[in-house]
């Protein structure tokens, strides 16, 4: 057994990989109506840095060389697997531990490959194939207009849908029940923490909230719904449900309940670790003390629910109740807005690592020397957030390529600081202000992947792909002086412009 095994127990990483990883078929047209088709896995990582990094370090453990890490930024990031004998061993580690995607893994290693693997297929047989996906898949779809519908198949290719049945499905070797160790997986890949608001005249303020610990799978087995919801029954906490038989939603609200569920998950929680301490050490207690009785405890903790949010699955939708409405109701009465600053004691409360992201799990570090398997550009290193913050504030987050300020669902202004030489080897750039330039997540990501360049003489830009940023330069401030030498290494090294 090597070292990642002995902390991510198959248990646990099948509850992982039933929350967040679901096969796709992509189709491929070939001459003369006929097609191709290739199954992939994708591991969705649901806009958390923690859970990225878990699920690369068992990625890596299990020496898939061909597992690609697809980040999508403001899109959808994941782990793409697509070759078959990786496919087949993972759905030998997950046999007898998974609910959901032990099914899916068998399919496509056994009906799939007899019936439809490396052949030339008709249009009917894409057909029948659809059809089959989407009951092995329980109606769920991902989103995205390129994603292919039974109807817009057979609409498109003249397919009488009475003349073709679907195929029936293989079982999958899945447990036969629940355990805490595969429901603190699922919990890890799916739950969320946030704040939930009502507008009320029973308290003073005229709002209460409570927290809420969510959990919410779609397009799922019935085995893995009823598991799931026997494993809440067995632990006497409360809860709400809204599941039915393929889509399991289970919520923990009030602090005594997101506490105990918190507490009885800790000891088998890994992506959402150091999230749920920060739960039960700051937050909790104060909905218990009733800070949020007061307006200024209120929009403190809302603030610090939302960061934890943001941190557990990506920033919210568009929520009326966010932390600028209240700003405006009751602007009067104190001053809020320079709370909202990224460096502001609420912010250095809730933030108790001096770095900017969480680190994702508290395992021996050894286990982190290797990491890297997994092929991304987005290797971003951690950084000094003090010098980075008064980089961003000297540009008040406006892009120095495009001058695009973008805005966060709860109003704050949101930029992103790039090393023109990269942190870490190989480049081991300075970390300092000479070194940095202030960009939106577009440009951030052009200049990570050496499609743009920067003339050290004139700052004028040029792009590898387009000519938008023809007769541009690059807007730089009085105050902020870039080393022409970094500029140079970015053109030469990342660029390979001579």
């Amino acid at each position: 057994m090597n070292e990642t095994e002995g902390v991510l127990s198959p248990e646990y990483v099948a509850g992982l990989l039933d929350a967040t990883g679901r096969v796709q078929f992509n189709i491929h047209s070939q001459p003369d109506n006929r097609f191709t088709v290739r199954p992939s896995l994708r591991i969705r990582t649901y806009e958390s840095t923690a859970r990225r990094d878990v699920l690369g370090m068992f990625l890596d453990s299990q020496s898939y060389d061909s597992t690609r890490f697809v980040d999508g930024d403001y899109s959808i990031s994941y782990f793409l697997l697509d070759q078959h004998s990786e496919l087949q061993q993972l759905e030998e580690y997950l046999a007898g531990h998974s609910a959901q995607l032990a099914n899916e893994l068998a399919f496509v290693t056994s009906l799939f490959d007899n019936q439809f693997g490396g052949q030339l297929l008709t249009a009917e047989d894409v057909y029948q194939l659809l059809i089959t996906r989407d009951e092995l898949r329980h109606g769920w779809r991902p989103r995205g207009r390129n994603h292919t519908t039974p109807q817009d198949f057979s609409d498109e290719y003249d397919i009488r849908p009475s003349r073709v049945d679907s195929l029936p499905l293989p079982d999958g070797r899945c447990r036969s029940g629940y355990s805490e160790k595969w429901f603190a997986g699922l919990f890890d890949g799916i739950c969320r923490y946030r704040a939930s608001i009502a507008q009320t005249d029973e308290v003073r303020i005229g709002y209460t909230m409570y927290p809420i610990a969510r959990m919410h799978l779609t397009g799922v087995s019935k085995q893995l719904v009823d598991y799931a919801l026997d494993y809440c029954e067995s632990t006497g906490i409360d809860y709400g449900s809204s599941s039915t038989r393929h889509d399991f939603q289970v919520y923990f609200t009030a602090h005594q309940n997101v506490r105990k569920i918190i507490e009885t998950l800790l000891p088998h929680s890994i992506v959402l670790r150091q999230h749920s301490e920060l739960m039960l050490e700051s937050i909790l207690p104060r909905f218990e003390e009733g800070v949020h009785t007061t307006k200024t405890g209120f929009y403190e903790l809302l603030c610090d629910c939302l960061y934890v949010g943001d941190r557990t699955g990506g920033p919210f939708r568009k929520r009326e109740y966010n932390p600028s409405y209240f700003e405006e109701i009751w602007s009067d009465e104190f001053s809020l807005q320079e709370n909202r600053d990224e460096d502001t004691k609420t912010k250095q409360r809730t933030d108790p690592f001096p770095r900017e992201d969480f680190d994702p799990v508290q395992v021996e570090p050894e286990l982190y020397k290797d990491i890297g398997r997994y092929q991304t550009v987005l290797d971003r290193v951690r950084r000094d957030r003090e010098v980075v913050n008064e980089l961003k504030r000297l540009y008040d987050h406006k892009c120095q390529v495009c001058g695009t300020t973008l805005l966060r669902n709860d109003g704050t202004r949101y930029s992103e600081v790039h090393h023109i030489v990269p942190l870490g080897e190989p480049h081991s750039g300075p970390d300092k202000k000479s070194n940095m330039l202030v960009l939106c997540p577009n440009h951030h990501t052009d200049f990570d992947n050496g499609v743009v360049s920067v003339s050290p003489e004139s700052l004028e830009l040029e792009h590898t792909h387009t000519s938008a940023l023809s007769d541009r330069q690059l807007a730089v401030d009085s105050d902020h002086h870039i080393s022409t030498e970094s500029l140079r290494y970015h053109n030469e090294k990342i660029v390979g412009k001579q």
